[in-house]
């Protein structure tokens, strides 16, 4: 993981996150309130960008990203978590 992706600094990830808060038309996409332009990094209600599949397997491609408060962001934690094992397809 390089420094940029830590602390979410780059200008590739700027215009991407620029452009999904903008598709998004700056509503967050779990609350379905406002987000407003403003607030600070570390407030509950900041923008930020969620990855809603495993980012190692979609990347920064917008089509699996979305606008959410901060606070959303955290509860909806990491969508890897929840990714099922791999399992056998079946007993034949």
């Amino acid at each position: 993981m390089s420094n940029s992706w830590k602390t979410g600094h780059g200008s590739a990830w700027a215009k991407v996150r620029k452009f999904v808060l903008e598709r998004d038309k700056w509503v967050c996409q779990e609350c379905h309130q406002p987000i407003p332009r403003s607030a600070p990094r570390d407030d509950p209600m900041a923008p930020q960008v969620h990855h809603t599949g495993s980012r190692r397997l979609t990347g920064d491609d917008p089509a699996h990203l979305v606008a959410v408060h901060r606070h959303c962001n955290l509860e909806i934690g990491d969508p890897t978590q929840y990714d099922p094992s791999p399992s056998p397809g079946g007993w034949w």
